[in-house]
Formats: C-alpha cells, sequence, structure tokens
C-alpha cells in the first residue's frame, strides 16, 4: 500500500522504510518482527549497524518450532507462534498457552493465517509492555467477537443461514 511513494518501488525498500520504528525501542523494549518472512530474517542482524544500537527482536511464526523462534528462546528472546493448535507466547524464560487458535475470533477458525500472525504480534507486544499472559490470552479469546470491537474488519454474521464475512479491505 506504499509502493510508488517516496521513492519506495520495491519490498526491500518497503522493508527498510518499515524498520525505521526500531530507531523507538528503547532500552528493555522489543522490535516484534516476523519470523516467517525471509527479508526480515535477513535484514534483523543488520539492524545494530543501521541504528547504532540492536535493540531486542521478539519474534512470531506461524510454527513455534520454527528454528529461529527455537534459538532466540534457547537465547532467553520472546517469542510466539502455534503448536498443536494453540498459540504459545514464551515470554521470560516461561510458555504460556494463549489458547485454541480456531476458538479465537479474529481467527476465523484458524482460517485466517494473516491474523493469526497479529494475534501473535499483538501477544508479544502486549507481553513486552507487561500485560500479564492471562489478561493476554482473555483478550485474543473475546476479541472480534462483536461487531463493535473492531468495526468494517473481518466482521462476520449469519443471515438465513448465511454466512456473511464484511471487511473494509482499505488496501
Amino acid at each position: 500500500d506504499h509502493f510508488g511513494e517516496y521513492g519506495i518501488d520495491d519490498l526491500d525498500g518497503l522493508a527498510d522504510a518499515k524498520l525505521t520504528v526500531a530507531r523507538l525501542v528503547h532500552g528493555d523494549g522489543r522490535l516484534v518482527l516476523n519470523a516467517d518472512d525471509p527479508l526480515l530474517r535477513a535484514k534483523a542482524p543488520g539492524l545494530a549497524g543501521r541504528l547504532g544500537c540492536r535493540p531486542r527482536i521478539a519474534w512470531f511464526a506461524a510454527d513455534s518450532r520454527l528454528p529461529l523462534l527455537e534459538t532466540a528462546r534457547a537465547a532467553g528472546g520472546a517469542t510466539c507462534g502455534s503448536l498443536a493448535g494453540r498459540l504459545v507466547l514464551h515470554h521470560d524464560g516461561v510458555g504460556h498457552d494463549l489458547g485454541d487458535i480456531a476458538a479465537m475470533p479474529l481467527a476465523a477458525g484458524g482460517a485466517a493465517a494473516f491474523n493469526v500472525a497479529n494475534l501473535a504480534a499483538a501477544a508479544l507486544a502486549a507481553a513486552a509492555l507487561g500485560v500479564a499472559p492471562g489478561s493476554i490470552a482473555r483478550a485474543l479469546a473475546g476479541f472480534g467477537s462483536r461487531p463493535e470491537h473492531n468495526p468494517g474488519r473481518l466482521m462476520r454474521f449469519e443471515r438465513d443461514g448465511v454466512q456473511v464475512l464484511l471487511d473494509y479491505a482499505h488496501n
């Protein structure tokens, strides 16, 4: 949605532009990145040279067993991903089961993989801000179940046995 603006004409340029937020990560903060994105995996090691400091990275992925996530956890890093249909957060050296992905409204029964990734990223950001895992799990279990939670985005209705999906889809 930013291609062709301000000299951003390819994915590499878009990733560089979006990684500028890393400059705002202070001290004990976390930069939350998608480990399933090969471009982000490739750019992460160079952030220190680019920024003058290396922010601590919290990684999320579709599969909690991804080697990068396992390596990050072994080094004491925070991760989030799915394991046997459940969203699992690892934070401060402890694993937390955040619940059944298929039961999370935004996951649309687990079919909305992009929203499962969004849920994992949100869980990592919340944990970095000090939100308790139990509170994160409750939020993920309920958010998106009512139209007023996120008006216009991935709203689901049933009318006369017909499932209706409405999404603003601004992009």
